[in-house]
């Protein structure tokens, strides 16, 4: 039986850590697990901001890494233009994505619907989860692989939602 070796450890806990996060977030979410009192602060999901970017920096720090590179924010100067054309990309696919009947009447009656802002807020969340904080550990033990392995939980999160999303998250 070979032993881990120190490279090991960041991604084995980082792929631990993601699927304790997303377990008890979309459980919490669906009601399978008792919710947790959270602030009701408009346009902002407490339990997304605790699950997706909270817990996942705390995890960061006790790795002994800084988190903020995870965030991007390592060479912002290099990725702010980038970034910029992300989010309206993101926006307009958001608003693509709501003249279908099937993803207006899913979002539409959804609890805690804020319109465009919630969306923006939600999409940074998941993109600093799963494109920072389990995408980047992963890459020096899995190169190019990882974007498949970070991708998997990405379009497992989206079962049950409107078909047109569901697919579109598969890369």
């Amino acid at each position: 039986m070979s032993r881990l070796r120190p490279s090991d450890w960041l991604p084995a806990i980082v792929l631990l850590m993601a699927t304790v996060c997303l377990t008890l977030e979309r459980g919490m979410s669906s009601g399978a697990f008792p919710r947790v009192p959270v602030w009701n602060i408009p346009y902002l999901s407490v339990r997304t901001a605790v699950y997706y970017v909270a817990l996942p920096c705390v995890t960061l720090v006790l790795l002994g890494c800084n988190p903020l590179p995870y965030f991007g924010l390592g060479r912002w100067r290099a990725v702010i233009h980038l970034f910029g054309v992300g989010v309206l990309v993101m926006l307009a696919l958001a608003g693509g994505l709501l003249t279908l009947p099937s993803a207006r009447a899913y979002y539409t009656t959804g609890p805690g619907n804020n319109g465009l802002v919630s969306a923006f807020f939600l999409m940074l969340c998941t993109e600093f989860f799963f494109r920072g904080f389990l995408l980047l550990p992963l890459l020096p033990r899995f190169g190019w692989h990882a974007a498949f392995i970070s991708a998997m939980p990405y379009a497992l999160l989206h079962v049950g939602k409107p078909l047109a999303e569901t697919l579109g998250s598969i890369p």
